[in-house]
C-alpha cells in the first residue's frame, strides 16, 4: 500500500472517529443538560414546597398575632373601662369631698370673721380697714401692722399696744380709742379750767400734764355720766418705752379718736384734726389718720430686723401686710 493510500485511510478513520467523539460529546451535553433540567426542577418543587410551608407559617403567625391583638385590645378595653369606671367614682368621690370641705371652708371663714370682730373694737376695726386701703397703694410693701401685741414691762407687768406700724418709714405705736358722746383734751397750753376740782387729775400721765374728760349719755338712764379714762398719750408712751427696750430707736405715737356724729373730740375747746403733743406724739382723728400716714418723710433701713425681733420675742393677735389684707377675715 503506497503512502498516500495510507495517508487517505488514516484521515478516513480520523473523520469517523470526530464523529463519533462529536456525537459523543452531544450526548453527554444533552445529558448534562437533562439531569440539570430535572436537578432544577426538583430543586424548584423543594423550593415551591418550602415556600408554601413558609406562606402558611406567616399566614399562621399573622392569624395568630391578629387574634392576640384582639385579646390584647379585648383586655386594654375592659381595663380602661375599669380604670374610667374607678375614675368616675373617685371624682365623685373627690366632688363630695370637695364640696364638704367647702363648706367646712366656709364655716371657717364664718368662724374666723366672727371671732375676728369679737377681738377687736369698732374703732380698731375702722383703723383695719384704713390699713387695707393704704397697703392697696403702691409704695407700701415693707409695710407690717400687728394688731393687739402684747409686751412685758418692769416687774413684769403686761400690756398691749393696739397696733405697730413696722416699715421702712420708721416704726409706730397705735392707741385707737372710740369713746361715745364728747370727749374733752387739754393740754398744758390751755388754762387749766379743771384745777381744784374733782376732774383736776382726769387722764394725767406721769409725763405730761394732759387732761382727758368723756361726757356721754347713758343708754339706760339717758342721764349725763362723766367717765374718767386713762390718759391715752401716756398709755401710748408707756408702750414705746418698754419698746425701745427691745428696738432701742425712737418709736413715734399716733392717739386716734374715733370722730364722727356719735363722737366729738374737742382739744383746748377746738375740734380735734392733728395735734402734736412733743416730738413724737400726734393726737388725731381717724378721718386724718391715712393721709398722716401717707406723708410721713422719714426712712428707716431697720425695718426686717425689728419685724424678726417681734416674731421671735412678741404674741400678736394679727398681722397685716401688703400680702394679705386681700385675704379672709380681711376681705369680709
Amino acid at each position: 500500500m503506497s503512502d498516500k493510500e495510507v495517508f487517505n485511510y488514516l484521515s478516513s478513520s480520523f473523520s469517523d472517529l470526530s464523529k463519533y467523539i462529536i456525537a459523543a460529546l452531544l450526548f453527554i451535553l444533552i445529558l448534562v443538560i437533562f439531569i440539570t433540567v430535572v436537578i432544577i426542577k426538583v430543586q424548584k418543587r423543594k423550593n415551591d414546597k418550602l415556600f408554601n410551608i413558609l406562606k402558611q407559617q406567616g399566614i399562621d403567625f399573622a392569624n395568630q398575632f391578629k387574634q392576640q391583638d384582639i385579646n390584647f385590645k379585648t383586655k386594654l378595653n375592659v381595663k380602661d373601662n375599669n380604670y374610667n369606671n374607678l375614675l368616675l367614682r373617685k371624682d365623685e368621690t373627690y366632688k363630695k369631698q370637695l364640696s364638704k370641705m367647702e363648706d367646712e371652708f366656709k364655716t371657717y371663714r364664718r368662724l374666723v370673721h366672727e371671732n375676728f370682730r369679737q377681738v377687736f373694737s369698732s374703732g380698731e376695726l375702722i383703723l383695719i380697714d384704713c390699713f387695707k386701703e393704704l397697703l392697696k397703694e403702691p409704695g407700701y410693701e415693707n409695710w407690717t401692722i400687728y394688731g393687739h401685741l402684747n409686751m412685758k414691762g418692769d416687774s413684769s407687768h403686761n400690756y398691749q399696744a393696739d397696733f405697730l406700724i413696722v416699715s421702712d418709714k420708721g416704726v409706730y405705736v397705735i392707741e385707737s380709742k372710740f369713746w361715745k358722746g364728747l370727749t374733752l383734751i387739754y393740754t398744758d397750753d390751755f388754762p387749766m379750767i379743771f384745777t381744784n376740782t374733782q376732774f383736776s387729775d382726769y387722764g394725767k400721765g406721769s409725763d405730761q400734764g394732759i387732761t382727758v374728760i368723756n361726757i356721754n349719755q347713758n343708754s339706760s338712764t339717758e342721764k349725763l355720766e362723766i367717765n374718767k379714762y386713762t390718759n391715752p398719750v401716756a398709755q401710748a408712751r408707756r408702750y414705746s418705752k418698754v419698746l425701745k427696750n427691745y428696738f432701742n430707736i425712737h418709736i413715734y405715737n399716733f392717739v386716734v379718736f374715733q370722730q364722727d356724729k356719735d363722737c366729738q373730740v374737742k382739744i383746748n375747746e377746738k375740734d380735734l384734726s392733728n395735734y402734736q403733743v412733743g416730738e413724737f406724739t400726734s393726737i388725731t382723728t381717724q378721718n386724718n389718720f391715712k393721709n398722716l400716714l401717707k406723708n410721713i418723710n422719714s426712712r428707716f433701713a431697720g425695718y426686717e430686723e425689728i419685724n424678726d425681733i417681734i416674731k421671735r420675742e412678741f404674741n400678736y393677735a394679727i398681722v397685716l401686710n401688703s400680702s394679705n389684707f386681700n385675704q379672709p377675715p380681711w376681705n369680709n
